[in-house]
């Protein structure tokens, strides 16, 4: 099955397109990471004034422009299933591409080895229009012996009739020579015209072969450098696959980094009092997209890798600590609360690294 060069140009249109918006969404969101986290340092500053009317107004203008990251973060995660699924697709097209180079590549064996068949067949013509020339050249020796029979049964016929009643017999036989070396000169003038048809067609048949296995070794030819080119195209989709597939990963990594400050403003507006959230609302450490693809990988290549071994710690640590937090806060033990957020960011800086290092 082979892949037109179109549809293939096509899809490398299309995930340059999707490169140029990741891009595009990449820098969204290290601007937003930039002013997420001038947001959380005056957040804290703000939480730790003395003006708390004046404050409250500054907190909850924090706390708003830090839910606005949810957004970004769908945009983000739309962005990685449609690379995601690119992926895919180009998945499909360099597997096209293999079957249609492995199916060329036997092409060419076979024409290759009908190529060789066609000399021997050729080698085989040439040798039956060789062994016509040798009939040829016995009917024309059979003719000519045929022709001088012929001479002489008339001698023969010319001295019986000059003997009169004497030569009678002998005129008779000589008349029946002469009458077989006739029909042995015509047997031979057909033979030799069937043996010239043979050679004529042996002749034609050789040139039809040579002719059809030049163009089979031109077609051979045009099909070597189309399998050269189909190579060509399977490493630029090899290529391709591998930037999509880093391109998916940075924008997954992304989507979770944004997933993570969504998660802790939530931990800042019930600590702020602008939401009435409970322990229960907040999910876990396992129930999370981070954790949820953490264990879907643990046995895939990226989960034999340090910075993925390391990420599970400090990630359940964020989680445990904001809940505690929250937990403290509802209990009206402020020091407790704010213990706990200082444990939950310096878990959260260590998460945020390891994640960089699995993107990068």
């Amino acid at each position: 099955m082979f892949v037109s060069r179109s549809k293939f140009e096509e899809k490398e249109a299309q995930v340059q397109l999707l490169e140029k918006r990741l891009q595009e969404t990449l820098d969204r969101v290290s601007l937003l990471e930039a002013e997420n986290a001038e947001l959380t340092t005056a957040l804290e500053t703000a939480h730790n004034e003395e003006a708390p009317s004046a404050n409250a107004t500054v907190v909850k203008c924090l706390v708003d422009s830090l839910s606005q990251v949810e957004g970004v973060r769908e945009t983000v995660l739309r962005s990685y299933e449609r690379i995601n699924a690119e992926s895919q697709s180009i998945v499909d097209i360099n597997d096209l591409f293999s079957e249609s180079a492995s199916t060329l590549s036997k092409i060419v064996s076979d024409m290759s080895g009908l190529n060789v068949q066609m000399g021997s067949m050729s080698e085989r013509i040439s040798g039956l229009s060789t062994t016509a020339d040798n009939i040829n050249k016995f009917v024309t020796t059979i003719t000519s012996i045929s022709d001088q029979t012929n001479l002489l049964a008339l001698n023969a016929a010319i001295e019986a009739a000059r003997a009169g009643d004497a030569g009678r017999g002998f005129s008779v036989v000589a008349d029946e020579v002469r009458a077989l070396a006739t029909e042995t000169n015509k047997s031979a003038t057909e033979v030799s015209e069937l043996v010239n048809g043979i050679i004529q067609s042996t002749s034609k048949a050789v040139s039809g072969v040579n002719e059809l296995r030049g163009n089979n070794e031109e077609l051979e030819t045009g099909i070597n450098q189309l399998n050269s080119s189909y190579e060509t195209m399977v490493q630029h989709c090899d290529s391709m696959k591998t930037t999509i597939s880093e391109g998916a990963m940075a924008t997954f990594i992304q989507t979770v980094k944004l997933d993570h400050v969504v998660w802790k403003s939530g931990v800042y507006e019930v600590l702020c009092g602008f939401s009435n959230k409970t322990v229960a609302d907040f999910s876990d450490h396992v129930s999370c997209r981070l954790g949820q693809w953490f264990n879907e990988n643990a046995n895939s290549p990226i989960g034999q890798t340090t910075a993925f071994r390391e990420i599970e710690a400090p990630h359940a640590k964020v989680h445990s600590s904001g809940v505690a937090a929250v937990r403290a806060k509802q209990a009206g033990n402020i020091a407790e609360a704010d213990a706990k957020l200082i444990e939950m960011e310096q878990a959260s800086e260590r998460v945020m690294m390891l994640l960089d290092r699995l993107a990068g």
